[in-house]
C-alpha cells in the first residue's frame, strides 16, 4: 500500500451499507454503517462521505475505494469492484491465518467458505432462495412478536423453557407455527431463543463444522450476538 493513500471500502448490502478507510498501512481510521433503503447509489454515496468525514487529510490526498456486496455495480464512483465470496474470504485470512469456514449471514443470504491454510477457497455454500437462515427471517419472526428485531437476544437470554423449538424453516410457516404457541402459553423470551436455534440450525445443517475454527460475520451476527452461542 503506498503511504500516503486512504482505502475506502464500502458493501451494499440489502438492509445496511458499511464503509471503512484504512490508512496506507492498512489500519482502520473509521467506519460507517448507514440504512440501504432503495437507493443503492445514495447509500454508498452517504457511508463514503460519513467515514471520509472522521478522518484528517488534505484536499489532494488520493483516495482508492473498492465496492463490494449486493449493490456494488450500483457504485458508480468505485474504482474496483469485488464479489463478496473474496472478500469475505480475503478478510477472514487477513484477520485469522489458518484453515476454516467462514460463516456469514446477512439480510438476504447465508454463505459458508471453506478456506485451507494458505488461504485459498476450497468451496462454498450459498442460501439465497430462502429466508430462513437469513436476518429477513428474525425480523419477521419479531415482526410477529409484536417486538423490535433488536430485542431478540434480550429477550432469548430470558428464556427458560428449551423444549420451546420451531420445525418450520419458511418464514411463512413459522408465523403459523408462533401464533400456535403464543395460543398455548408460550412466552415472547422461550419463542425468540427458538428463532435464533433455527436460524442456526439452518445455517449449519448442510455443513460439517467440527475440527475446524470458524468465522463468523455478517448482520445477524453483529447484531444478534447470542446466535453465535447457539
Amino acid at each position: 500500500m503506498r503511504a500516503d493513500i486512504l482505502h475506502v471500502g464500502v458493501d451494499v448490502g440489502t438492509s445496511a451499507t458499511k464503509a471503512v478507510v484504512l490508512d496506507g498501512e492498512g489500519r482502520t481510521l473509521g467506519r460507517a454503517v448507514v440504512r440501504t433503503g432503495v437507493d443503492f447509489e445514495r447509500a454508498a454515496t452517504q457511508a463514503r462521505d460519513e467515514v471520509l468525514a472522521g478522518v484528517e487529510r488534505s484536499p489532494d490526498q488520493p483516495v482508492h475505494i473498492v465496492a463490494c456486496g449486493y449493490g456494488r455495480n450500483n457504485v458508480s464512483f468505485a474504482d474496483r469492484r469485488f464479489p463478496d465470496l473474496d472478500c469475505l474470504a480475503m478478510g477472514a485470512y487477513r484477520e485469522f491465518p489458518q484453515a476454516m469456514t467462514v460463516v456469514d449471514v446477512g439480510a438476504r443470504d447465508s454463505t459458508r467458505i471453506h478456506l485451507d491454510g494458505v488461504g485459498k477457497r476450497m468451496g462454498f455454500t450459498v442460501n439465497h432462495n430462502c429466508a430462513a437462515g437469513t436476518g429477513s427471517f428474525l425480523e419477521e419472526i419479531a415482526m410477529r412478536l409484536d417486538v423490535p428485531v433488536e430485542s431478540l437476544p434480550m429477550l432469548a437470554s430470558r428464556a427458560n423453557d428449551a423444549s420451546v423449538t420451531l420445525g418450520s424453516y419458511c418464514t411463512v410457516f413459522a408465523k403459523g407455527e408462533i401464533l400456535e404457541k403464543i395460543r398455548a402459553g408460550c412466552g415472547r423470551e422461550d419463542l425468540a431463543r427458538a428463532a435464533l436455534e433455527s436460524v442456526a440450525h439452518r445455517v449449519v445443517e448442510k455443513e460439517n463444522l467440527g475440527g475446524e475454527a470458524v468465522v463468523a460475520s455478517g448482520g445477524v451476527v453483529a447484531h444478534q450476538p447470542l446466535f453465535v452461542h447457539i
